[in-house]
């Protein structure tokens, strides 16, 4: 919702002349608000009655959050004293802050965290808001101090009310209610009486939204504060502050799922009267709250309040639209209750079919229904399935009443006899699009009747999907014949009267994605770029964010990986996508303007993934066709964002043979209960036409979540890994480690060097790193077979071919054993062979892997200094120094352990991105260079900017995550996260003792996000020559930097599965990566901010976003 342009301009207006311009305007937005009238109500016994509807709603939830106030300003005949602000992200801070508006007859604003919008300030003038209550704290997500000092220099009395937690930002709210009241009455009232049980507050869950949600209208109206607490027991906090304000009765939200049985008790204890509405689902919880409020209150005039003659609706899994209903609804006496976004419940539906009763029964007119939020929150057609009593608008006959199918049909034939590709149906299933085999673009009614070829000269149509309201439809096609003909993204009408857009350097697989409001669209664009590294050609495909009226592109993930398939959230705050290789690639998920990556799963990147109505699960293919991977079965993959589980349904093996077509990722029916997607008979195209086609649908898990967080999710490999369990070859962690060294030669690269002099500089360094990073819990062993045996070939004959060139590799190896068991070495016993060639003639280096066995023992087996450097070439002159490659040996060693590279393993080495590759990093100003940093023996590396020389950064201290995976540090040292706040003290990874040595948030089945403090301690003590370099100016000052380190790892990537926290998804980091007082990071949906260090533990606080 605009408002600027309405009232912008002069301020300096009088009085009157603001109050009328308040009217005039909030009277506009109310009547552009409401959206259906006279409705038929569905259950009328008598004389027929209506539902009239006002729908609130915006292009955001800011917009909306005015639409609101708007009318409360109208309500309010013009003019208001307070307003109350609360960040639109963060519910906690959202939900509690009904009570003041009420108290002080004052909307709930919402604002973005770090900005005071042109619209909000425009509204406060001109309602003529003088003070302004301002809930929540000044980090992210909440408030900052820039908007409040914004709001003080406007003129306004701005208090904030904040707490340092969820729970005691509620409590304090609770105070300022408290004084609100006190000062109001003169007495000593602290909390509103709730007819019938005296005073009165609200406790909610501080963990779900949904019952405080709802809790507004009657916390607002009888100024009862909503308290969260934890949902396993009663916050001392909240505990205090019921004893202290006198409160007498206490309405517990939700059953014992929400808020257990220890709450209960623990304000049983406090001698309080309870009421549980113990719903059985949050629906069923609104109208519990929505039925006592009935029974309790009267309004000014005596009259019955919170009758459901007047009631709201808002959806049930996303917060934001409905975050200011509160104050309204309260003004107007109605209860809010639930629902989702397309489809009816069915508490819900059984509280409006008793109030459509009751008013026939009194003739008390129209129903009024106030909808929070716009049609992807509440569509039309599920308002009147409501209260209509008949299906959502647009359904064709052949399709079930819930659009697409119902628990009892697995398909619904379709009238299309040609064999058709790229289907996709709209959000209700009425409506079809398609391209046939011409690769011409069809749309249709939802069962394929009334069929019609859409005109247009472009050719290789592709991948159609229908505008949310089915006018338009957006394609991939090729555009222009011979050299001009490329790839373009079309927007043409689907009446077939013309194309309204054309979007060039499209990439031909994927297809757009519509905004929820219709107005913009998300692509795949493809673009050429050169490589100075290579004589390949390469191409960068990223995404774009188009706006389908002015043609203004917004560019996203512009390369690194590619990026493909997008799909936008049902709320469109969140973008989905394809990443990777075909069926070898992943999901992932953004924000919309392209923050806050997140892994979500593997998966056949190029179909991409769809989201369920209510926003909460992504239905995708995985491994379609034969291409397995260490993953799973065929079939499709079912994703909980909200759970953080996955489930696998597996597809039929004769359903997957050549008569499937997943050309695109499933869709869901609009109740979320159903997936479906296009068949088409079996091998039509083999002389078999017409074909038979039909929709396909299977159920879907209504909770995909099948784990519980413990910070240690499965890898479901036999490979190397960063998850749980480690492979079951891997040698133990724990207790002695012996490794058997032996020393190989050729005919044609002639060790120059004893055994000892070719390890001297390395032996001492395998066994002390080793040892002191398991602190202890390892005994490395080194066995030496002090002669060089010489190989029977030249090296050539052992050389492999690898991603890095030839190197040698396994076939060494196991001649190394036989060459040693021929010399009578013992290897019972032995966990690990080390082959070790002369750094006379071979590179530094190593590898690791497959076993060797010998003496009926198997064996691990690695390779060390096995790049040939010219080994055997005429004239090559053996080297005289002796490589230092203990560092490598102990890294190879625990790929034994079972630990996989966190690096890009299509990199050489320590190397990023080299200058002239079209990922390398940009220019940086003269004097400043980039320099690669990185922590751990795994390789966690990226690459920053600095001051200076640009030397290599390295910090080795083995990394938190690898030292859990390898059970050196226990569980009484790892702070698992499981709720959306924390606040945690780190002690330093070198030496944690009986400290915390790491947090561990879990963000999805697979994807975690790491905490832990790095000091100058250890193996990361820098050397005397970084000391002096940094004090003569040479180095940067971040040589010698200390702080917390936060990184991400994704258990199901074997390439690059850890990234630090301000990596571009290249390697290129945007600041210097440990996190020093007062700095943060937002990663993966959670913000991480150091708050404290004391020289021997660091405090961080780990929140939520929204």
């Amino acid at each position: 919702m605009h408002l600027q342009g309405r009232f912008l301009g002069d301020r300096s207006r009088s009085r009157r002349s603001r109050r009328a311009m308040a009217l005039a305007v909030a009277a506009a937005a109310l009547a552009a608000s409401s959206t259906l009238a006279g409705i038929p109500a569905a259950h009328a016994q008598s004389s027929p009655i209506s539902a009239d509807v006002t729908r609130y709603a915006g292009e955001d939830r800011y917009a909306t959050s005015l639409a609101v106030a708007q009318t409360l300003l109208v309500e309010r005949e013009g003019a208001l004293e307070w307003a109350v602000i609360a960040s639109g992200h963060s519910w906690p801070d959202a939900v509690v802050a009904a009570s003041l508006a009420g108290a002080l007859d004052a909307p709930v604003l919402l604002s973005p965290p770090d900005e005071l919008l042109e619209e909000a300030s425009d509204f406060l003038w001109m309602a003529e808001i003088s003070k302004i209550l301002v809930v929540g704290s000044p980090e992210l997500p909440g408030i900052s101090n820039d908007v409040v000092a914004e709001l003080v220099s406007g003129g306004y009395t701005v208090e904030r009310v904040v707490g340092s937690d969820r729970s005691e930002t509620s409590v304090a709210v609770a105070e300022r209610l408290g004084e609100i009241l006190r000062d109001r009455s003169g007495t000593t009232a602290s909390v509103g009486a709730m007819p019938g049980f005296g005073s009165t507050a609200i406790v909610a869950s501080s963990e779900v939204f949904a019952d405080a949600l709802v809790s507004g209208p009657v916390s607002a109206y009888g100024e009862h504060p909503v308290l969260l607490t934890a949902p396993q027991h009663l916050d001392t906090d909240v505990a205090d502050y019921l004893v202290d304000a006198g409160v007498e009765h206490v309405v517990l939200m939700g059953g014992t799922a929400a808020l257990g049985r220890r709450v209960e008790r623990a304000l049983d204890d406090l001698g309080l009267d309870v009421t549980r509405l113990a719903g059985a689902t949050r629906f069923d919880t609104a109208v519990l709250l929505a039925e006592l409020a009935h029974e309790r209150y009267v309004d000014a005039g005596g009259r019955a309040c919170f009758t459901d003659t007047e009631i709201g609706l808002a959806r049930a899994r996303v917060p934001f639209d409905s975050f200011s209903a509160g104050p309204l609804l309260a003004h107007r006496c109605a209860s809010l209750v639930l629902t989702d976004p397309l489809t009816t419940d069915s508490a819900t539906q059984s509280y409006l079919d008793t109030a459509a009763d009751t008013a026939a029964v009194s003739n008390a007119g129209a129903l009024q229904i106030h909808v929070f939020g716009g049609q992807a929150a509440v569509s039309a057609s599920v308002v009147r399935a409501y209260f209509g009593g008949s299906t959502p608008t647009g359904q064709q006959a052949g399709l079930s009443p819930s659009g697409c199918g119902s628990d009892h049909l697995d398909r619904i034939d379709l009238e299309v006899t040609d064999l058709i590709f790229h289907v996709s149906w709209n959000r209700d299933c009425s409506r079809m699009v398609w391209t046939n085999t011409d690769r011409e673009l069809w749309v249709a009614n939802g069962d394929g009747t009334e069929a019609r070829q859409l005109p247009g000269e472009f050719s290789k149509s592709g991948w159609p999907t229908l505008s949310p309201d089915s006018t338009r439809v957006a394609f991939t096609a090729v555009v222009g014949v011979g050299s001009d003909a490329q790839w373009y993204v079309v927007v043409a009408n689907t009446d077939g009267s013309g194309t309204v857009l054309t979007i060039p350097h499209a990439f031909a697989t994927g297809g757009p994605s519509w905004s929820p409001d219709g107005t913009r669209l998300a692509i795949t664009r493809s673009v050429e770029i050169p490589d100075t590294t290579s004589d390949r050609r390469m191409f960068d495909r990223f995404l774009v964010i188009v706006d389908v009226e002015t043609g203004q592109e917004t560019p996203l993930l512009q390369g690194g990986a590619h990026e493909v398939a997008p799909a936008w959230s049902p709320d469109g705050s969140q973008i989905a996508y394809g990443s990777g290789d075909g069926s070898h690639g992943s999901i992932w998920v953004m924000e919309a303007d392209g923050t806050e990556r997140r892994y979500l799963t593997a998966a056949d990147s190029p179909r991409g993934a769809n989201w369920s109505p209510d926003g909460t699960r992504l239905a995708a293919y995985r491994n379609l066709r034969g291409h397995g991977n260490d993953f799973g079965e065929n079939g499709i993959v079912v994703v909980d964002l909200v759970g953080l589980g996955e489930q696998l349904l597996p597809l039929d093996d004769a359903l997957l043979r050549e008569r499937f077509f997943p050309n695109r990722a499933p869709q869901w029916s609009p109740d979320g209960r159903r997936l479906i997607f296009h068949n088409a008979g079996e091998y039509p195209w083999r002389y078999q036409l017409p074909a038979e086609n039909w929709m396909q649908l299977m159920a879907a898990p209504q909770q995909a979540s099948t784990f519980v967080t413990t910070c240690k999710p499965r890898s479901g490999t036999e490979r190397h890994t960063v998850g749980f369990p480690l492979p079951t070859w891997a040698r133990s962690s724990t207790g002695v480690l012996r490794v058997a060294l032996l020393f190989v030669d050729f005919p044609d690269a002639v060790a120059n060097r004893s055994t000892w002099t070719e390890t001297s500089p390395s032996t001492h360094h395998i066994e002390s790193y080793l040892e002191t990073m398991s602190y202890g819990q390892l005994d490395v062993e080194l066995v030496r077979h002090d002669t060089w045996l010489r190989a029977e070939h030249a090296h050539t004959h052992y050389l492999g071919d690898s991603q890095w060139g030839e190197l040698l590799w396994q076939p060494i190896g196991e001649h190394a054993v036989e060459l040693a068991d021929r010399d009578g070495f013992d290897f019972s016993g032995i966990d690990v062979v080390m082959t070790i060639m002369p750094s006379s003639h071979f590179g530094g280096g190593g590898n690791e892997g497959d076993n060797v066995s010998a003496d009926g023992n198997t064996m691990r087996s690695i390779r060390i200094n096995h790049r040939p450097e010219g080994a055997g070439r005429p004239g090559y002159e053996p080297s005289t120094s002796v490589t230092v490659w203990g560092p490598t040996a102990a890294h190879e060693i625990l790929h034994s352990l079972g630990l996989l590279d966190l690096r890009w393993n299509h990199l050489v080495g320590f190397i990023l991105w080299p200058i002239g590759h079209p990922n390398a990093p940009p220019p940086v100003p003269e004097g400043d260079s980039w320099a690669t940093v990185s922590f751990g023996s795994m390789d966690l590396n990226g690459r920053a900017q600095v001051t200076g020389l640009g030397l290599r950064d390295e910090r080795p201290e083995m990394l938190a995550w690898s030292r859990w995976q390898l059970g050196w540090l226990d569980s009484t040292q790892v702070e698992c996260i499981r709720g959306p706040a924390a606040d945690v003290q780190l002690s330093p990874i070198a030496d944690p003792g009986a400290g915390t040595a790491m947090a561990a948030v879990q963000i999805s089945a697979h994807g975690v996000i790491v905490v832990e403090s790095r000091r100058l301690l250890g193996f990361d003590t820098p050397s005397d020559f970084f000391y002096d370099s940094v004090a003569a100016g040479v180095l940067d000052q971040s040589y010698l930097t200390e702080g917390v380190l936060v990184y991400t790892v994704n258990t199901q990537l074997s390439d690059h599965p850890a990234s630090l926290a301000h990596d571009d998804g290249r390697g290129n980091l945007s600041r210097f990566p440990l996190l020093d007082v007062g700095e943060s990071v937002r990663v993966a949906g959670y913000t991480i901010t150091v708050v404290a260090d004391t020289g021997s533990q660091h405090r961080v606080s780990i929140r939520k976003n929204d």
